[in-house]
């Protein structure tokens, strides 16, 4: 687990301690909670920088933290979507991962 922000480290924990997670839904989880990482990063540079930069001959371009932004916040839901987890703000489990048609209890 190499994960950058406290938020997503206490999350992983979390989620870690409460459901039993194969070696490959931790893997999931590290990728998900790495992307969030990786999203929140891209938003505060945006916030700072703002969308638009001009390039050498003045022109605007989309700050490339956009797009940054974008295909994490892909590879996030994705990984959620997989692990059937959803994002209210603190990465709450829905339910468990399905294990041969019938779901882990927790």
């Amino acid at each position: 687990m190499s994960l950058v922000g406290e938020h997503s480290r206490r999350s992983w924990r979390r989620i870690a301690q409460v459901y039993e997670l194969d070696d490959k839904d931790q893997a999931r989880l590290s990728v998900a909670c790495e992307a969030l990482d990786r999203l929140r990063e891209a938003q505060a540079l945006l916030r700072m920088d703002g969308l638009v930069t001009d390039d050498r001959f003045g022109q605007a371009n989309a700050h490339p933290c956009v797009g940054i932004e974008r295909d994490s916040r892909i590879g996030f839901l994705r990984a959620l979507r997989e692990l059937q987890l959803r994002d209210e703000g603190v990465l709450e489990l829905v339910r468990p991962p399905l294990i041969h048609g019938r779901y882990r209890s927790a």
